[in-house]
C-alpha cells in the first residue's frame, strides 16, 4: 500500500485584504446557491434547533476551547459564528456576544461563500487547511494572521478557525528582506560559509572580486580556493573564542585568471540558540594599491576603509541577531 495515499495534505490559501466584504456573505444557505454535489457536506441536513454544542459536553468543550493558545472561532458551515474563546475576544476586541452575532466574513478579510465551500470540501477529504489573511478588529484596524481551519462535530458539524497573530513575524521577515537586499547590493564583498569554509552565500560584489560572473556559482565552493593564504581560515577560526569575536586583517583574493586582489577583511561567526557556531561570515573591501610598490595609496584611504568595515560589522551583527530571533520564534511556534 502506498503510504502517501494515507497522508493528509495541507491546503494553503492566501487571501488578499479587501478582496471581499461583508456584503458578499451569503444571505441564504449555500446549497441553494449552487448545484448540489453528491456527498457534499454542504448538503447535510443541519439541525436548526441550536448553534451550540450539546449541553452534556458543554463544560468539557468550554474548558478545551478556553485553554487553546490561539484565538479560536467556531462557525456553522455557512460562516455564522457560534462561539469564540477568550483569546479571540482579546485579539478582535469584541466581546463574546458581539462575536456570536457576526459571520466569519466580518472577521477575516477576503473570505466569501466560495471560500467556505472550498473549506468544507477540503476538510471532508481530511485535508488540513492553512490560510494567510488579514483579520479585522472591532475598531476597523487589521492584523496579519495565520489561520488553521478544522472541522469539529458537537452534535452537528462546525468549522473551527484557529487564528494566530503574526504581526511580529511579518515585521521580522520585512526587516530581514530589507537587510538581505542591503547585503546583496552592497559595494563590499560579503561571503557566508559553513564551518568547513564551504560557501553558502556570496553577494555580487564578492563574485566580481574573484572574477566569477554569477555569484550563485560560488555556492558549494571552498572559500580557501580564493585565498592567497588558505591557512588564514584556520587562523581566523582559532581566534574566534566567543560570540563577540571579530577578526580583521588584510589578505589577497585570487581571481579566476590568477590575478591577486588586496582586500581588507572582517570575519565573525553566527551562532544558534545553544551558542554553537554555525557559519563564518566575511566582508571584503578592496584595498587601492600602488601598481609599482604594491602599497596602499594613502593613509586617508585606509582610515575610510576601516570606517566602512566597522559599519558593516555592526550591520552583520544586527543581521545575525534577527536571524537568531526568527529561528527562536519559529522554534516556539513548532513547540506550540
Amino acid at each position: 500500500m502506498n503510504a502517501k495515499k494515507n497522508m493528509s495534505d495541507t491546503l494553503r490559501i492566501d487571501l488578499i485584504p479587501g478582496a471581499s466584504n461583508v456584503e458578499s456573505a451569503p444571505t441564504q444557505p449555500i446549497e441553494e446557491l449552487q448545484k448540489k454535489k453528491k456527498g457534499s457536506l454542504l448538503n447535510h441536513k443541519w439541525k436548526p434547533k441550536s448553534s451550540e454544542p450539546p449541553a452534556v459536553s458543554r463544560s468539557r468543550y468550554q474548558e478545551l476551547l478556553q485553554s487553546i493558545y490561539d484565538a479560536a472561532i467556531l462557525t456553522n458551515v455557512y460562516g455564522k459564528i457560534s462561539d469564540a474563546n477568550v483569546r479571540a475576544v482579546e485579539f478582535l476586541q469584541y466581546d463574546r456576544d458581539e462575536l456570536c452575532s457576526l459571520q466569519i466574513f466580518n472577521i477575516v478579510s477576503g473570505t466569501d461563500k466560495s471560500l467556505i465551500q472550498t473549506l468544507c470540501e477540503a476538510l471532508k477529504n481530511e485535508r488540513f487547511t492553512l490560510i494567510q489573511a488579514y483579520c479585522r478588529r472591532k475598531d476597523g484596524t487589521f492584523f496579519p494572521a495565520e489561520i488553521a481551519v478544522n472541522m469539529l462535530k458537537f452534535g452537528q458539524l462546525y468549522l473551527c478557525f484557529f487564528i494566530r497573530d503574526i504581526t511580529r513575524r511579518k515585521q521580522i521577515e520585512d526587516r530581514l528582506r530589507t537587510e538581505h537586499e542591503a547585503v546583496h547590493n552592497a559595494a563590499i564583498g560579503i561571503a557566508i560559509a559553513d564551518l568547513d569554509a564551504m560557501l553558502e552565500y556570496a553577494n555580487p560584489a564578492f563574485s566580481w572580486m574573484v572574477d566569477i560572473e554569477n555569484s550563485d556559482d560560488l555556492v558549494g565552493k571552498d572559500l580557501r580556493d580564493f585565498l592567497d593564504a588558505p591557512s588564514t581560515i584556520d587562523t581566523i577560526k582559532s581566534n574566534m573564542e566567543d560570540e563577540e569575536s571579530i577578526v580583521r586583517g588584510m589578505i589577497y583574493l585570487l581571481r579566476a585568471g590568477g590575478e591577486k586582489v588586496a582586500v581588507d577583511y572582517c570575519a565573525t561567526c553566527s551562532y544558534n540558540d545553544d551558542g554553537d557556531p554555525i557559519n563564518l561570515v566575511f566582508s571584503f573591501d578592496e584595498v587601492i594599491t600602488d601598481a609599482s610598490e604594491n602599497t596602499t595609496s594613502n593613509e586617508e584611504t585606509l582610515i575610510a576603509l576601516q570606517a566602512e568595515n566597522e559599519q558593516l560589522r555592526e550591520e552583520l551583527a544586527s543581521y545575525r541577531q534577527d536571524l537568531e530571533l526568527q529561528e527562536s520564534e519559529q522554534l516556539d511556534k513548532d513547540n506550540d
